[in-house]
């Protein structure tokens, strides 16, 4: 929220800022996942809004990138967040964007910047191994 504030706060007056995230399934932990982002980024960016699609999958290059395109296009995100695994989110909003435009990411359960590029500003990394063992 705050990049986005940073680069948006005084642009397009009260226009919402539109987020997207990539949602793998409509079940509690995809849910929670998102209504956290959300929180968190009504912190610094009340303008915000994010607008998510279920993919039903939890990986598929092909349509990660298809909805991340159709979210740039038809909403003009400036940023994109994901609980899917692969790096087509993050590869489309770098590859979208410019020094006058720039856009950000956040990828889901690796470092997706290592692949994508420096507009993949965060990631989540669960550890899952003191959890299940």
């Amino acid at each position: 929220g705050h990049v986005l504030m940073e680069h948006y706060g005084d642009r397009d007056g009260d226009a919402d800022i539109n987020v997207g995230y990539i949602g793998s399934y409509p079940i509690a932990e995809v849910k929670r996942h998102v209504s956290a982002f959300k929180l968190g980024l009504e912190v610094f960016c009340p303008r915000c809004k994010v607008i998510m699609p279920y993919l039903l999958t939890w990986h598929s290059e092909v349509n990660e990138h298809c909805a991340t395109k159709s979210l740039f296009e038809e909403y003009n995100i400036k940023g994109i967040a994901q609980n899917t695994d692969s790096s087509a989110p993050q590869i489309f909003i770098n590859e979208m964007s410019t020094v006058t435009e720039p856009l950000f990411g956040i990828g889901g359960y690796s470092d997706m910047s290592l692949i994508a590029g420096e507009q993949t500003i965060s990631g989540v990394a669960p550890r899952w191994g003191t959890a299940f063992t």
